[in-house]
């Protein structure tokens, strides 16, 4: 998540947790409980200048290799793997889920010519309006709709720009051209003492103050 916040210029960090249980073998009452004392375990960490903390969803692994023109696996990671890459017909696959493509499969993929759409680049929008939210909160205002939109299409547009363009200057895939993106942007934070702020949006988000 770090990565995915910072290559759409947000200053969002990426802390990840969860617990290790079969919610199949649990009743309702016992997953309210459980997820309770989840978060009040971790309560102080939590707020609107900490952690801001978001669902995941589990959901069932199987993936047909179509003979599609785009290939969406938009439910777990791990799905596609080396031993099934060989059989990918799509042209494009497009990473809906977080690390759906293993390692082996993304360097199988590439050899066979089929882009892959990197899952910190496919699924970043869902940072963004957070971010966005967390911005109307903060200001305690609202935008309408058409605004949202917006900024929400123009930060999306900015950031594959960015990565289209390291693609091209580079000559790098898209994977490897998102993280040089994401990583460069955390370094020169870290060596900058400046306030970090959200260069992509921060423009129409004043405007519209």
């Amino acid at each position: 998540m770090t990565w995915k916040a910072s290559l759409a210029g947000l200053p969002f960090g990426g802390g990840k947790g969860g617990i290790r249980v079969d919610p199949e073998q649990l009743s309702r009452r016992e997953l309210r409980r459980l997820t309770e004392a989840y978060v009040q375990a971790f309560c102080e960490a939590i707020g609107p200048d900490t952690d801001i903390m978001a669902p995941d969803l589990n959901t069932n692994d199987a993936l047909l290799c179509l003979g599609v023109d785009i290939l969406i696996p938009a439910a777990i990671g791990g799905v596609i793997t080396a031993g099934n890459a060989d059989r990918v017909r799509a042209r494009v696959i497009v990473e809906g889920a977080n690390g759906p493509v293993s390692g082996m499969a993304d360097v199988c993929l590439q050899q066979r010519g089929i882009r892959v759409v990197p899952d910190v680049l496919a699924n970043c929008g869902g940072v963004v309006g957070s971010y966005i939210e967390w911005r109307q909160n903060r200001r305690d205002t609202e935008w309408s709709d058409d605004q949202v939109l917006r900024m929400f299409l123009e930060c999306l547009h900015n950031t594959y720009s960015r990565v289209h363009q390291t693609m091209t200057e580079r000559s790098v895939p898209m994977r490897l051209a998102c993280y040089m993106n994401a990583v460069g942007r955390v370094l020169d934070r870290w060596s900058s003492e400046r306030t970090p702020v959200a260069p992509i949006l921060e423009g129409a988000l004043s405007a519209n103050a």
